[in-house]
């Protein structure tokens, strides 16, 4: 019998659910496979391509292979439902003509996850993702005052002690992650919406988990 998953905007079947973890987990075998093969042969190269390779076999980062908790049904259903295929977006360039950002994956995972219904998590990437989006929605676009508001607020959700300091290097790669997903585009230095009504899901749960506070 087919079941059916419950309280997702893009319900997905168990079979469908399965099928693109299985798809899911091509992709991240499709990018390491191009890590390998583009990877230059000095030193240097060589100790970056064991990182990302390390990076997105999942043995650090939760939400790549070997957890898979950001990958759970609601974000595999969002993937079903928009027509995902993930060894596609795991190579896409549409971000400054580049490669998806090898670090930004997790945060396209939770991103996914809260598109299709979920709610911002009390962690790390769910914070600078909430955090993110609530500095766009307050018209900051990029620069210092966007990383200081970012600050601010995983400061107010208890990270670091209250005295977060990382939101230029989380804040970019939420950025990238919302880029990759085709939700903001970069102009320059500034970051415009290009889905309203993905973006407006993202801004509703981030008020919800701003509210909630630590």
């Amino acid at each position: 019998m087919t079941t059916q998953t419950t309280e997702m905007r893009f319900p997905a079947t168990i079979e469908e659910v399965i099928a693109k973890r299985d798809n899911y987990l091509a992709g991240l075998d499709s990018r390491i496979n191009w890590e390998r093969e583009n990877a230059g042969a000095d030193d240097d190269a060589q100790r970056e391509l064991a990182s990302i390779v390390e990076y997105l076999s999942g043995a650090r980062v939760r939400g790549t292979r070997r957890d898979g908790s950001n990958a759970d049904a609601f974000t595999l259903g969002y993937a079903v439902g928009r027509g995902i295929n993930f060894p596609d977006l795991f190579l896409d360039k549409r971000v400054d003509g580049a490669r998806c950002n090898v670090y930004a994956i997790p945060k396209m995972l939770a991103f996914m996850r809260v598109l299709n219904g979920a709610k911002f998590r009390d962690d790390s990437d769910d914070n600078t993702n909430c955090a993110t989006v609530l500095a766009l929605a307050s018209k900051l676009t990029g620069g210092k005052r966007m990383w200081d508001h970012i600050n601010e607020t995983c400061s107010a959700f208890g990270m670091s002690g209250g005295r977060y300091g990382s939101g230029a290097t989380q804040g970019g790669s939420s950025l990238r992650a919302l880029a990759a997903l085709g939700i903001v585009r970069k102009e320059g230095n500034a970051h415009v919406i290009c889905d309203d009504d993905m973006f407006a899901i993202l801004v509703k749960a981030a008020k919800a988990r701003a509210k909630a506070g630590k």
